[in-house]
């Protein structure tokens, strides 16, 4: 007997955001599943900075998922030039993520973010 599983196919939620002032991704919903996929890209010369992941049940209270949570255990710093993360996220509780990139120098630079999601 198999069941239905719940998958969202790759689509982008930052699109060509300007990394010189903080970005907050809309948030996704990720309500039962179990593996998420992220993919952060940026195109920069000079932006410094760092991307958080937060998490939330209602969308109102959110909360930085710590880097020791990221498949691999990485942070994720811009270091002024072109670059991209891969983060593998398993099993999360809340129904909702986000993504924030805060610079903490730096004048000019573009990011984008796809997410992938599915159960088990």
């Amino acid at each position: 007997m198999s069941g239905r599983k719940n998958v969202i196919l790759p689509h982008r939620f930052i699109e060509d955001e300007d990394m010189s002032t903080q970005i907050t991704s809309d948030a996704q919903e990720i309500q039962w599943i179990d593996n998420i996929g992220l993919e952060l890209v940026w195109d920069t010369a000079d932006i410094n900075g760092e991307f958080l992941i937060q998490m939330s049940v209602t969308g109102n209270n959110w909360q930085t998922i710590p880097v020791a949570a990221y498949v691999p255990s990485i942070n994720l710093t811009v270091a002024g030039i072109p670059g991209s993360h891969i983060v593998d996220l398993n099993q999360l509780g809340p129904c909702k993520l986000r993504v924030l990139f805060i610079p903490s120098s730096g004048t000019a630079g573009t990011c984008n973010a796809w997410i992938t999601v599915k159960m088990i």
